[in-house]
Parts: C-alpha cells; sequence; structure tokens
C-alpha cells in the first residue's frame, strides 16, 4: 500500500534529468522524517518499466511492495504547514480591512 501521503504508492520513477527521481505528484504527507529506502537488487540493477510504471530488480522481481524496498539509502524531511485535503487552512482576507488569522498551524 505503500506511505499515506506519497503519491505512487511512495514508489519513486525516474526524472527526466538524469541521476533524478520523483513521485509524479503533490505530497500530501505530515511534516516529519522518513526512511527512503531501495529495492535491492541482485545482479544487473534495476529497470524501470516506463509502460507499467514499474520497477524490476536484478533478480527479475517487480519492485510493487513496501516489502521489497528494504535497503535504506536516507532520510526525507518535510516540512511545512500542517496540510490535509478534507482539512486545509484556508483563511480569506478582504481588502482594505482589518483581518486576523489565528489557529493556523505549521
Amino acid at each position: 500500500r505503500g506511505m499515506w501521503g506519497f503519491p505512487n504508492r511512495g514508489i519513486s520513477e525516474p526524472n527526466a534529468r538524469s541521476g533524478y527521481y520523483r513521485w509524479g505528484g503533490a505530497v500530501w504527507a505530515f511534516a516529519g522524517e522518513y526512511q527512503l529506502c531501495w529495492c535491492a537488487t541482485g545482479s544487473g540493477g534495476n529497470v524501470y518499466d516506463s509502460v507499467l510504471g514499474q520497477w524490476r530488480n536484478g533478480t527479475g522481481e517487480w519492485c510493487t511492495a513496501p516489502e521489497h524496498f528494504l535497503m535504506p539509502m536516507g532520510i526525507l524531511r518535510l516540512a511545512g504547514p500542517g496540510v490535509l485535503p478534507r482539512s486545509s487552512q484556508i483563511f480569506q482576507c478582504v481588502r482594505r480591512r482589518g483581518c486576523e488569522i489565528s489557529g493556523y498551524e505549521g
């Protein structure tokens, strides 16, 4: 199922720039630290199938589930306001009128 709040079930895909990766959408996860893991390869390295949008490791297995990503490779730190799709923090002020924003988180 992947990590909540990350597009593509948290499985990255290659970016157009060589050596860069992306999730293909906005991240809605909570601010915090997340362990980045790689789908460990056998011999031959990982291959991305752009038609299926999935990785295949060096042993020919698909990298499609969290249990396939067992090799820790770094920490991703997310920071920003605590915004969820159903409870976003939207405030509206009118020009030339006093405006007070309270209860803002993040």
